[in-house]
């Protein structure tokens, strides 16, 4: 009985090994985890990053002559504003907490300038002050004076002016100098702004991307078939237009996920907006195996014909689940 008993666990485990060592059993188990989970929103606007401005106010009060003269000292001048605006931007104001700002003035006077005075840029619409910023050294006669400061918690809207106040100087000391031109000249560069907010303008658009690392975790498996599945939660008052490519650790792109943009309309955080795609991906899941980076390219347009406020919290979230089978 004991025997018999043997015989018959002996024979099934023999069935087992034989069907292993045949590849006639196959282990089809599916993976169904998120890939990739992040919260897309806005924390600067690049378009504002690098732009550069040349701009020329005159400074009244002054002796401006062809002929050489002795110019008394003189304090507290201001020059008339110089207006220019931010129109290359999809934005029509932005609140943010710091911003770089780069300024080279020349002094076209025959005299020095005391260090003291000021170099404003304000906004035209309430006269609110973006940059003032106070000459810290002598500026020698057509000298220059560079500066490179931070700004913190102001704004800035698409409408600007620029001008000088309480402009002092020595004078010439008695000697006769050349002051045939009063027109300051001002050079102006932007950096990347932090923001609290950005007012985009009514049917404005315009694309950024965004890369992060990605790892399938399939690379020493065998064939996977199945789909991505995409979902989006827009809490944003954009609509939002996006590409999906999965890239080599070169940034080389090695498959893109759909050809036609996922679309995702407008929301906002109190009323936020769902969209789910579903993507077959058998094609590409070979490169998949292979890709270290995914690159997200977001094409985004404001639908109102009047401007929207998006704020930094505000936020765009995206899961990737994949929904896998892979023969091992």
């Amino acid at each position: 009985m004991h025997l018999k008993k043997y015989l018959i666990i002996f024979t099934c485990l023999l069935y087992l090994t034989a069907c292993d060592a045949n590849d006639d059993l196959k282990w089809q188990p599916e993976i169904l985890a998120p890939l990739v989970k992040s919260d897309i929103s806005f924390q600067s606007v690049p378009e504002l990053a690098g732009l550069s401005y040349a701009l020329t106010v005159p400074l009244g009060g002054l002796p401006i002559t062809g002929a050489s003269v002795v110019v008394p000292a003189f304090n507290n001048l201001n020059s008339t504003p110089a207006a220019f605006q931010i129109n290359q931007a999809p934005v029509v104001e932005v609140g943010f907490s710091e911003l770089t700002v780069e300024g080279t003035l020349q002094n076209p006077l025959g005299v020095p300038i005391n260090a003291g005075g000021k170099i404003v840029i304000r906004n035209v619409a309430d006269g609110s002050i973006v940059i003032s910023h106070t000459i810290a050294n002598t500026i020698a006669a057509r000298g220059s004076y560079a500066f490179n400061s931070k700004v913190s918690k102001s704004k800035v809207k698409d409408q600007l002016e620029f001008l000088l106040q309480d402009i002092s100087s020595p004078g010439s000391s008695g000697q006769a100098v050349s002051m045939s031109s009063n027109q300051f000249s001002f050079s102006l560069k932007l950096g990347l702004p932090t923001i609290d907010y950005a007012d985009f303008r009514g049917n404005a658009n315009s694309t950024t991307t965004q890369t992060t690392n990605f790892e399938m975790g399939l690379e020493d498996e065998g064939k996977a078939t199945g789909n991505l599945v995409i979902q989006f939660q827009n809490a944003i008052a954009l609509n939002f237009s996006i590409v999906i490519d999965f890239l080599d650790e070169k940034d080389q792109v090695l498959a893109r996920l759909n050809s036609v943009p996922i679309t995702i309309q407008a929301g906002s955080s109190s009323a936020p907006k769902s969209s789910t795609t579903t993507i077959n991906a058998s094609s590409v899941i070979t490169q998949l195996q292979k890709a270290k980076k995914i690159r997200f390219t977001i094409a985004y347009t404001n639908p109102s014909a009047t401007a929207v406020r998006v704020l930094a919290t505000d936020k765009l979230s995206f899961k990737m689940i994949s929904d896998i089978k892979a023969d091992l």
